[in-house]
């Protein structure tokens, strides 16, 4: 069964995934779309990256100040529209936001309002844009 929290990650890029393909029409292998949405317009893949970045709480090789420095290399290197993270402690967070803010809008929720809880942050590029948010 999967967790509520973790479906949140699924449900969003599976939104997003929906909006843009409903409203803009697939691309066909001449690039000119499906009829549905202007075939003027070259249509790009959207590209979608989960990572589950893990708590801090090792030490050793397997802790943050250890994986971040990949974890945010690997995500500007891959250059994903969208990237959801799990897992994401408060501090975690902070050296997203400070490393990846760049290149990426990013929107941050907290599984609750306890000083250690975890949460869920969704980056995106400035292709998009955020009509409303809201936590469930």
């Amino acid at each position: 069964m999967i967790k509520k929290f973790l479906l949140l990650p699924l449900l969003a890029i599976a939104s997003i995934m929906w909006a843009i393909t409903g409203c803009a029409g697939a691309e066909t292998p001449d690039g000119k779309g499906d009829g549905h949405g202007d075939p003027q317009i070259s249509y790009e893949p959207l590209t979608v990256m989960i990572f589950n970045i893990r708590v801090d709480a090792d030490s050793g090789d397997r802790s943050w100040s250890s994986r971040k420095d990949n974890v945010f290399g690997h995500i500007l290197e891959k250059g994903a529209d969208i990237v959801c993270l799990q897992e994401v402690k408060e501090s975690q967070y902070a050296d997203i936001t400070e490393n990846l803010s760049d290149d990426y809008n990013i929107v941050y929720y907290t599984r609750d309002n306890s000083s250690n809880s975890e949460g869920l942050a969704i980056l995106y590029k400035d292709i998009f844009r955020l009509i409303s948010e809201e936590r469930f």
